[in-house]
């Protein structure tokens, strides 16, 4: 229960992120929102190699 305490503020609305799916390729995204424990994202169009 700690643990996942800790980690539920570890971003909040504005910040910047990189998803990494397969490990291919990451793709940049911006938290809009935080509800219910999950983040709202958007996802910007840029694409990093």
């Amino acid at each position: 229960m700690l643990e996942e305490k800790k980690l539920k503020n570890r971003f909040k609305i504005g910040d910047h992120v990189y998803i990494v799916e397969c490990g291919l390729y990451a793709k940049e995204v911006v938290i809009v929102g935080i509800a219910g424990g999950f983040y709202q994202i958007c996802f910007n169009d840029r694409q990093i190699w």
